[in-house]
């Protein structure tokens, strides 16, 4: 006896082809950046960056997901209360007569203000922030300095270098007709700190991390070539320190 083809079988394979296909793709651009992250982030740049002794310290911290930087309040001829206003603080101006550093972040607009904490992370924000969609915001916090051997690392600047890591930051906050940052109206998590408008797009390709690593490898020191995450930036600035 003769066989018949079945149209539906073969309608069905052709259907199951597509449907592979089409999780393929997105699964193999996954794969593609992670395999970058790999890559890139042992890459470095800057790698013959070494701290000089008695220069302005900058502390580089690490929440296992984003870094910030802690730096002193005045240093270099910089103050950064010309910046980013302790007024915008819950505390307000009496802040800054106290206070000896500063902490600064660059983020998603939606991760810093709607995710306080982690728990508070949805696949919504997610989702907006590795496409790009949603702007970005500086977070400046004013206290004593913080300083945890396991998530943190000090780098000591020479004066101009210094000066090029200032440049860097200032030049992605946004800035008002006297030259301080643009406060947003939202609260920040405490009493001591606050959000203020930032420029430029965060996105998979380009994270907080990223920006952190660019601002620190205009000034020098050594970071990888690309580090979407934190522990490729932390990793190549323990390497230039450890010795």
């Amino acid at each position: 006896m003769k066989a018949t083809a079945n149209p539906k079988a073969g309608q069905g394979r052709r259907v199951g082809r597509s449907i592979l296909v089409v999780l393929a793709v997105p699964l193999g651009i996954v794969a593609i950046y992670f395999i970058a992250v790999l890559t890139l982030s042992r890459i470095p740049v800057n790698a013959d960056f070494q701290s000089v002794p008695g220069g302005i310290p900058v502390i580089v911290v690490d929440n296992g997901i984003h870094v910030d930087l802690i730096l002193p309040v005045v240093a270099g001829g910089f103050d950064w209360r010309t910046i980013f206003a302790p007024a915008a603080t819950r505390i307000g101006p009496e802040l800054g007569t106290v206070a000896t550093h500063i902490g600064i972040g660059w983020g998603h607009r939606d991760f810093y203000l709607n995710t306080p904490t982690w728990a508070d992370m949805t696949a919504t924000t997610v989702m907006r922030a590795i496409l790009g969609l949603g702007g970005t915001v500086m977070h400046a916090s004013y206290g004593p300095a913080w300083f945890e051997p396991d998530s943190s690392v000090f780098v000591y600047l020479p004066e101009a270098d210094y000066r090029h890591l200032v440049k860097g930051i200032v030049a992605t906050t946004v800035l008002d007709a006297k030259g301080g940052a643009v406060p947003l109206e939202a609260p920040g998590y405490g009493d001591n700190d606050a959000f203020f408008e930032a420029k430029g797009r965060y996105n998979a390709l380009y994270t907080c991390n990223n920006w952190a690593a660019s601002v620190l490898s205009a000034a020098g020191v050594r970071t990888p070539l690309w580090g979407p995450f934190s522990d490729g930036v932390m990793n190549q600035i323990r390497r230039a320190t450890s010795g």
